[in-house]
């Protein structure tokens, strides 16, 4: 008891109670943001055909642009992460989604190279602040048992929003142009960020640390029926650990070093892929041969392959008491198929089921990642930890498409440029396996004073 106020730990009661109303409510809009996040993120290279033919740009010109959005997630990533660890999720979510949704629509109506490099920063600094804290948000409202299945959930949305966005895009360029595409998706992010002022509730164990008990009993009356037929005053706390200072720093205290390094190197090495493959895989294809339309859809395969991906691996790791050596396993059928949709050709028939295993393989681990870095790290610098740790991956998402540029400005074909991207793959495989040894190194140094 504080003062004649009943305490109440917000994990047990997380843990203790059928998950409610409110829980499903924030994982929805989470996924949501997800969903519109990579919808925004992948538009632009579903339109690169496009935009290429109508401003006369070439594939050296086309890099810039790309890298552009992701340099703005860097940035963005590094910045919101800390920022939402101070002032919370629920008001940088918004904000996030605010400031990508401008930015998508500044992209629609650019009519220049100038125009299209800072409109595209904007996008990508808006949606560096989104799905991190999207990831963190879900993980602290989920208890412990479902929380890395419903993180990749809802990190699901973001290859389900770029799926659906290549299809959409199929269907409007012809028909509106390719700046109908990147509307529909500014105008989705405005809405949905004005949606999350007035919907989403903030994190529970946010508002226990700053003192915000009255609100976090709030929203703990809506998630249990119990306690709102207990009398008197709660006084939701937080069992986990808090320290102050500079999150950044505490990223690398407590043994959390080694493992937050490694983290970064995977998901760099991951996203060095990914972004590559999601920037210049429709115009690679269609320059290989594969008509247009049938290459902006190999460009959606690809994420639903990303999506299967990502559940399957989910389910593997759940059971796993070694999940990155899953990953790495993952990583070494991502080099394979890089090498094989190297060699489709334009055969539609060989591309299209190449595309969606190089999906599963690749985006699989990268949406897993993202769950296992919000499992690392407790909740006072989970949302820099998550952030951070995509923020710094990203600067591989400004590396690949570059690296692509540059390979096309050699005038390298597509069968060597994907064989190019196997290479990260299997540095990525080599680094996933280090880190389950330095886990396993770490749990015997716990376990070994209890002995």
């Amino acid at each position: 008891m504080v003062e004649g106020k009943q305490r109440v730990d917000i994990a047990a009661v997380i843990e203790e109670q059928p998950t409610s109303a409110l829980q499903y409510l924030v994982f929805t809009l989470c996924t949501l943001v997800c969903f519109v996040d990579g919808y925004d993120m992948v538009s632009i290279g579903y339109v690169a055909p496009s935009l290429r033919a109508e401003f006369h740009f070439d594939a050296a010109t086309l890099g810039p642009v790309f890298s552009a959005g992701i340099f703005g997630m860097v940035a963005g990533g590094l910045f919101f992460g800390p920022l939402a660890d101070r002032i919370g999720r629920r008001l940088v979510l918004a904000l996030a989604c605010l400031v990508f949704g401008a930015g998508t629509v500044l992209t629609a109506m650019s009519d220049g190279l100038l125009g299209l490099l800072l409109a595209r920063l904007a996008v990508g600094f808006g949606l560096g602040g989104a799905s991190a804290n999207a990831f963190a948000m879900v993980s602290e409202y989920a208890a412990k048992r479902i929380a890395a299945t419903v993180v990749v959930v809802a990190n699901c949305g973001v290859g389900l929003g770029a799926a659906f966005g290549g299809l959409l895009a199929a269907h409007l360029i012809p028909e509106f142009g390719w700046r109908s595409v990147l509307y529909v998706g500014g105008v989705s992010g405005l809405a949905l960020g004005l949606a999350l002022l007035g919907l989403l509730p903030e994190s529970l164990h946010f508002l226990a640390a700053h003192g915000r008990h009255e609100a976090a009993a709030r929203f703990l009356r809506r998630m249990a029926p119990g306690l709102a037929r207990v009398g008197g005053e709660l006084w939701p706390v937080s069992s986990e650990e808090v320290q102050q200072g500079f999150p950044v720093r505490h990223l690398f205290t407590n043994g959390r070093a080694a493992g937050t390094v490694l983290l970064w190197v995977i998901i760099f090495l991951n996203m060095m892929q990914i972004y590559t493959v999601n920037q210049w895989l429709p115009l690679l294809i269609n320059e290989a041969g594969v008509a247009l339309p049938a290459a902006i859809s190999a460009g959606a395969l690809f994420q639903t392959g990303v999506v299967a991906g990502a559940l399957m691996l989910s389910r593997l790791a759940t059971r796993s008491a070694q999940p990155y050596r899953l990953l790495a396993l993952m990583q070494l059928g991502a080099a394979v198929s890089f090498v094989a949709l190297g060699s489709a050709g334009s055969t539609v028939a060989i591309v299209m089921p190449v595309v969606f295993f190089n999906g599963i393989f690749v985006g699989g681990v990268l949406f897993n990642l993202s769950a296992l870095a919000a499992g690392y790290y407790p909740t006072y610098i989970r949302s820099t930890g998550v952030a951070w740790a995509i923020g710094v991956g990203r600067f591989g998402g400004v590396v690949g498409p570059m690296l692509g540029s540059l390979l096309l400005a050699l005038n390298l074909d597509a069968a060597r440029i994907f064989s190019f991207a196997g290479v990260p793959a299997l540095g990525e495989a080599l680094a996933a396996l280090t880190m389950a040894w330095v886990l396993t190194q770490r749990a015997a140094l716990r376990q070994a004073p209890a002995e």
